[in-house]
């Protein structure tokens, strides 16, 4: 497969780092796709960023929302998807745990959300990303499939992440 996956780190200041993209990457990687991380910080500039991932034309972006960043990605993915509007857009994180229909509605620059634990939910997804209809039975996935809002509850946890 030689697809390519941008997960798009937003930290709150470069003393900071996501753990997310390490779980996160040994299994995108595990099934195929090429990974790349392009982090940046909350005060970066977003048509630098904006550049920094254009440059690499991802097939999918991936980014961890929390409440110090989620400004900043809205910002950033409503220009990105206008000028890619084939990559596919998803999101977790903390600031999805609750009902994400309204986010989902409000940013149709975001695909879908994992909600929860998302280290395996995320590899199902990438795995069946072509299939949205299959996506809707993936747990933890909440989107809009064929103009339908999907809630699958919370995402399954992993116990060993060896």
């Amino acid at each position: 497969m030689d697809r390519s996956l941008v997960f798009l780190s937003v930290t709150a200041s470069y003393s900071h780092t996501n753990l997310a993209a390490w779980t996160l990457r040994a299994g995108a990687e595990a099934v195929g796709w090429q990974w790349c991380e392009v982090e940046v910080t909350r005060n970066e500039s977003l048509p630098v960023t904006l550049n920094r991932v254009a440059r690499l034309h991802p097939d999918v972006l991936a980014a961890s929302f929390y409440l110090f960043n989620r400004s900043f990605l809205l910002s950033f993915l409503g220009r990105f998807k206008r000028l890619f509007p084939d990559c596919r857009v998803l999101g977790g994180g903390p600031e999805f745990l609750g009902d994400n229909r309204a986010f989902l509605e409000r940013h149709p620059e975001v695909d879908a959300v994992i909600r929860g634990e998302g280290e395996r939910a995320f590899v199902q997804w990438l795995q069946l990303m072509d299939q949205p209809e299959q996506q809707a039975g993936i747990p933890g996935f909440c989107g809009l499939v064929a103009g339908r809002y999907v809630d699958n509850g919370m995402a399954k946890g992993v116990e060993r992440l060896d």
